[in-house]
């Protein structure tokens, strides 16, 4: 759970899955106490009413801590309906993870996770916080964390020096915030009485981009020691900028070393493959995110020594060897979540993430340092088309990643079916998945044969599928190209058609399922979010000795501006060819466009439920 006031990354929000109310906050408050810009008290109580199992979120607890982000107190109480305490939860009974064992940090997370016996209950957490040295951002006020959450009562608090020139930003509202001045101190309150909950809708957006929330951010801090100045973004990337200073040196023996393996390279991409085949191979990731672990990366000759580093340490050691062999680097953070930077209110919790660039006559190749599994130069689905703020020595710019088009993230299928007289199958499938595609798959490399074969098989929706034989998963990563993997497997099935006297009915559709749409075309609230994709399909059904068709479904055409879904069948001696395409484009689209959307989802239901006749001759 991510509380009211230690919410420091926005993106962390969670979405229920289903659209009902399920939380309610009966009375929430957070108090910020900033007495100077180096230190600040967080005091919070929140009291939960969870109403079903889709609430038990909210019946778990967690807070990132380091020695600069201190747990000074905590305890919470569970109730019964009847307000009989059902369990006592104190300070010493909290959890510890910390983020890494191998690498020296001072990270880690005080958590408890509780599993309520029945519903409704009521949880009500009360805990303090230090901050001590970490004040570059305030807490965000979000009244509810999550869609089909109802809100009766939620204030929030700061107090903080005049001097530092706190601002705030309404995001997905318009809550209403009272700024008063009392000398030297400004003090900002926020509260929201009676907030109906935003009931989720299917493929909404997150719910980070729809429920609202006031960002908090000083124009002037004290981080770690460093003085800085983040009013815009062109300031916070100064000062970032400045917290690299002297971390991306690198030993005499690393600089000879790096020389060594790439001078003999025939271009600057040639070493470029080389430097990121080098940090594959001599790396670990420590997953320590920038709102956790701080803003300043790991020195380059910490990350070279140890082998250990987070995304920040990762890829200003990339940018180190980048530049030890001539070639210019770029350094960048960003979110995985939010697509967008907000123009105008630079504040550190719009981002979780850093990533490196090089520089090649004019291409920018963006540069994942944290996931070796990716090929060099390809922009994955978390960060494709997201905007990040490079951090030069001129101050922070925006620029804007690339993205893929939905062709782009193919899926080419082609399932061949040797149909018996039973209605048992042997169905061979042959399936190569591209980029967006590739990324939903590529975990199948690395995977034991036992999971192998589980996933594989999961691949036949028909009755009680075994995979039979060998089977081949195979990808290609080649640097600078488009990745994709090839899935070659063999299965068989007792139970693919149906037998009923002189009839048998084959399924039209076997590699997909898909439940039916809800029809909210006059009651659509939300934007509709699309994740771009095309898949062709193609299903090969070899008729049985003795059978011929008797009547094949009409084929479905659908295409609008959110995308296309057809199916058509294809005879010939002895088969049927079942041709099937759907795509979608990516995007966020309003509201009035859910028929639209209904229209192709309702196509493929129908599609999928399909059955061919066959007639014994």
């Amino acid at each position: 759970m991510k509380s009211i006031a230690t919410t420091i990354i926005a993106c962390t929000l969670l979405a229920t899955a289903a659209s009902a109310q399920d939380v309610i906050v009966l009375d929430a408050s957070t108090q910020v106490v900033c007495a100077k810009p180096s230190k600040a008290t967080v005091t919070n109580r929140c009291v939960y009413r969870l109403l079903n199992d889709r609430s038990d979120w909210a019946a778990h607890w967690s807070e990132e801590c380091s020695k600069h982000d201190k747990l000074t107190a905590f305890e919470a109480i569970v109730t019964d309906d009847s307000g009989n305490v059902i369990k006592k939860i104190k300070k010493g009974d909290l959890k510890r993870t910390d983020y890494t064992s191998e690498m020296a940090t001072d990270y880690y997370t005080m958590y408890h996770n509780y599993t309520p016996p029945r519903y409704p209950i009521t949880i009500e957490y009360k805990w303090t916080s230090e901050m001590d040295g970490s004040v570059i951002m305030f807490p965000t006020f979000v009244p509810a964390e999550a869609y089909n959450v109802q809100v009766e009562k939620a204030i929030y608090t700061l107090e903080a020096p005049a001097s530092m020139m706190c601002r705030y930003k309404v995001l997905n509202g318009d809550i209403k915030v009272q700024h008063d001045k009392a000398g030297d101190t400004d003090r900002f309150t926020v509260a929201v009485n009676s907030m109906k909950p935003i009931d989720y809708e299917p493929n909404a957006p997150a719910s980070r981009e729809v429920l609202p929330m006031v960002y908090f951010a000083p124009s002037q801090f004290e981080y770690l020691g460093n003085k800085g100045t983040g009013g815009n973004w062109q300031e916070f990337g100064q000062w970032i900028y400045s917290l690299r200073n002297d971390r991306t040196v690198l030993s005499p023996e690393t600089q000879s070393m790096l020389h060594a393996m790439t001078d003999t390279c025939k271009d600057d991409h040639a070493k470029l493959a080389v430097l990121y085949n080098h940090l594959e191979k001599t790396t670990r990731y420590v997953s320590i995110q920038l709102g956790i672990g701080g803003m300043q990366p790991f020195a380059a000759t910490d990350v070279c020594r140890t082998g250990f580093g987070d995304c920040k340490g990762l890829s200003n050691y990339m940018c180190a060897m980048l530049e030890c062999v001539g070639i210019k680097s770029l350094y960048a953070i960003i979110s995985t979540n939010r697509k967008s930077i907000l123009p105008d209110f630079a504040s550190a919790n719009q981002f979780n993430h850093a990533i490196a660039a090089a520089v090649i006559g004019n291409d920018t190749i963006w540069l994942e340092c944290t996931n070796p599994r990716l090929p060099l130069g390809y922009v994955h689905d978390n960060i494709a088309g997201h905007q990040a703020l490079l951090i030069t020595p001129d101050g922070g710019k925006v620029a804007t990643l690339p993205s893929h088009k939905a062709q782009d993230n193919s899926q080419d299928t082609r399932l061949d079916v040797n149909l018996d007289a039973t209605g048992a199958a042997t169905m061979h499938l042959n399936q190569v998945s591209s980029n967006e595609q590739y990324e939903d798959h590529m975990s199948l490399i690395y995977k034991d044969d036992r999971d192998k074969r589980i996933a594989l098989t999961k691949k036949f929706h028909c009755p009680a599928p075994q995979l039979e034989g060998d089977y081949d998963t195979t990808a290609h990563k080649q640097p600078f190209t488009t990745p994709d993997i090839t899935i070659d497997a063999t299965a068989t099935t007792s139970k693919y058609a149906s037998v009923m006297g002189s009839r048998m009915l084959v399924p039209a559709g076997v590699l997909h399922s898909s439940d039916k749409p809800r029809d909210m075309t006059s009651t659509r609230k939300l934007p509709i979010e699309l994740i771009g994709y095309c898949d062709n399909d193609t299903i090969t059904v070899k008729i049985p000795e003795g059978y011929s068709v008797e009547a094949l479904p009409d084929s479905i055409n659908e295409t609008n501006e959110l995308g296309t879904f057809s199916q058509h069948y294809e005879t010939a001696e002895g088969t049927i060819t079942i041709i099937t395409q759907r795509s979608k484009n990516q995007g966020i689209y309003p509201a009035s466009d859910y028929a639209k959307y209904y229209a192709l989802a309702r196509a493929a239901y129908q599609a999928f439920q399909q059955k061919i006749a066959l007639k014994r001759n």
